[in-house]
């Protein structure tokens, strides 16, 4: 007599009841999952922004408490600010990783949070720039009323070092416009015909504006000034722009990259994240090295 074992199949409703339920939780652990991710690459921009924070100080101490510009004068000699803060880095030089060319995009000047790279590697400085690469684009504005060429710690920010913002983000791409870490902004010259001679353009008369020192608050470009008007005409906002799109990015302003707010360091060396809510005299309160404002609440 020969033993007969019956095997038995799953259904077709009981694979679809297993299938059912692990697409639930696939639903609920990817918003964890994405917190998780977002939470850690909110830590990675802190970090990063507060090693820039400690830069301006050792390069302060290194030079008497003056402070870094692009103004080409002492204790700068014509590089940007930071081309300047380069050497106090921690975070390494910026050549690629065989440390033979610096790149257009070192990841020092990179926010992960930053939606207007079109290149995530950048190219070598002196390669030619594939298309919509823009050389040396750059997610972190200086203050250029804080790095002016009278910048000074003991002297020159008398509002106080934890009430003035000193560094913040800023899409590296808006619209046309590319916001440049190894280049200051360029003088214009335009010709006068009833003279036969070169004049000085102010920046903030040039349309369309092509690129832009990693600097904001600089009136001469017509960025956003206290309180929050420009040369350029009207604003979107009086403060800074909370995750817009690479089209409604308006380059005059400095944008926050998450939703929370736009992440600050402040002159202290400090990282603070200032809400979309900020009152427009306190932000732009925070801005001014020297305006003697009282600042609450923010």
């Amino acid at each position: 007599m020969q033993l007969q074992i019956e095997r038995k199949g799953a259904s077709l409703v009981e694979v679809l009841v297993v299938i059912a339920i692990l697409a639930v939780l696939v639903g609920l652990l990817l918003p964890a999952v994405q917190k998780v991710r977002e939470a850690a690459n909110r830590m990675r921009e802190e970090n990063k922004m507060r090693q820039y924070g400690i830069a301006v100080h050792h390069f302060a101490s290194a030079h008497d408490g003056r402070l870094p510009n692009s103004a080409n004068q002492f204790p700068s000699k014509g590089e940007t600010v930071i081309s300047c803060l380069q050497p106090y880095l921690e975070m390494g030089d910026f050549r690629d990783e065989n440390q033979s060319k610096v790149l257009w995009q070192p990841a020092q000047v990179r926010s992960v949070l930053d939606p207007s790279f079109s290149s995530r590697a950048g190219s070598p400085v002196g390669n030619v720039l594939p298309n919509g690469e823009q050389e040396g684009d750059c997610s972190y504005a200086f203050n250029n009323l804080v790095f002016a060429p009278s910048g000074n710690f003991q002297r020159s920010l008398p509002d106080g070092l934890s009430n003035t913002i000193a560094i913040t983000h800023h899409y590296a791409r808006c619209g046309g416009t590319g916001f440049t870490w190894h280049a200051n902004n360029p003088t214009y010259v335009a010709f006068d015909f009833a003279t036969g001679t070169e004049v000085t353009k102010p920046g903030w008369t040039v349309t369309p504006l092509s690129a832009h020192a990693s600097t904001f608050a600089d009136g001469n470009m017509g960025d956003a000034m206290p309180v929050g008007v420009s040369r350029r005409g009207p604003l979107p906002t009086p403060t800074f722009q909370v995750v817009p799109t690479i089209s409604e990015c308006d380059f005059r302003l400095p944008q926050a990259l998450t939703s929370n707010g736009l992440m600050t360091v402040l002159a202290d060396g400090s990282v603070r994240v200032i809400r979309p809510s900020v009152h427009i005299h306190t932000f732009w309160a925070a801005v001014t090295p020297n305006g003697g404002e009282a600042i609450s609440d923010w």
